[in-house]
């Protein structure tokens, strides 16, 4: 399998995570995205105009999903681990599939699931962003927010008002 790595100088650094988009984000979840240092897509893009959007807002991390089936989107790695100081943090779309837990890593954020949640599994932090596009499997639209510095890794799960508001 292949692996990208991405590193963020900045302390503490925001990562902005997101998921299961299928070809759209609404404006309120793009503005969610504004003042992220890394804004992380774990798969389900959709389309490649979605990536052209984040990229928009700043630097931009991702995998391709299990509907990432055409190029460009077939061409993005199935896993990346982005370095956040002596944090490391492994995105994949299904993490089901990892030997586990996963060498080296402290933060694992698998994007398949379409349920927002954060929880700690053999000592290593378990994001799933949830779905950033309104109607996917009755999922509230949700991104996740990480905190990266030298006290560690805080997650916060955002729920997005699918009717425009945060």
């Amino acid at each position: 399998m292949p692996v990208e790595f991405t590193a963020i100088e900045k302390n503490p650094a925001t990562i902005t995570i997101l998921a299961n988009t299928h070809g759209s984000i609404p404006d309120n979840v793009i503005e969610a995205l504004r003042g992220s240092d890394l804004i992380v897509h774990a798969g389900d893009i959709g389309g490649a105009g979605t990536l052209d959007a984040l990229r928009a807002l700043g630097s931009v991390a991702a995998v391709r999903g299990n509907s990432d089936r055409q190029p460009p989107l077939s061409d993005l790695p199935e896993m990346i681990v982005i370095a956040a100081g002596e944090i490391r943090i492994l995105v994949v779309h299904n993490h089901s599939r990892l030997a586990w837990p996963p060498e080296g890593i402290h933060v694992v954020v698998s994007g398949l699931w379409h349920q927002p949640s954060t929880n700690e599994r053999d000592g290593v932090l378990v994001v799933s962003p949830g779905s950033a596009a309104p109607g996917w499997a009755a999922a509230p639209v949700s991104i996740v927010r990480l905190t990266v510095g030298d006290h560690g890794v805080e997650p916060t799960v955002v729920r997005i008002d699918a009717s425009g508001g945060a």
